[in-house]
């Protein structure tokens, strides 16, 4: 079982149920994420846990023709509740370039991370083909 969040209370639940945490660091949380990992390894440990946790990062991406524009639109939608000028900043975070992308998921495994998963903010087949072609 992975647990989210980043408080005391999730440490507690990772060192005594979990298996490891799930990183929301897709909108610009990369170094809280990198940094609440060390407090998650840290959290396993004391609870006398052997092996290490399994950590994992979610990022949103868009890829393509319009990756911009899809993915300021995704986000203006589904963070709408927000306000639009929060919605807008955290469009920003979106990752739409490749070598962003790449260098996203190195700087993650350089950190300990075992697994990236992209959040896509269009489900066209030409944005998802463009994600695939960016990470070979």
């Amino acid at each position: 079982m992975l647990f989210g969040g980043d408080g005391p209370a999730t440490l507690r639940r990772i060192g005594r149920y979990g298996g490891g945490w799930v990183a929301a660091a897709g909108l610009g949380a990369w170094s809280a994420a990198t940094a609440f990992a060390a407090d998650v390894r840290g959290a396993w440990a004391a609870a006398g846990r052997s092996g290490t946790p399994r950590l994992v990062a979610m990022v949103y991406t868009s890829a393509g023709l319009n990756a911009r524009d899809e993915a300021l639109r995704h986000i203006r939608s589904y963070y709408a509740f927000l306000g639009p000028q929060r919605a807008d900043e955290l469009a920003r975070h979106v990752i739409t370039d490749p070598a962003q992308l790449l260098d996203t998921r190195d700087q993650l495994a350089d950190a300990g991370f075992h697994e990236l998963l992209l959040l896509p903010t269009s489900a066209e087949r030409s944005h998802l083909d463009a994600l695939e072609v960016a990470l070979n």
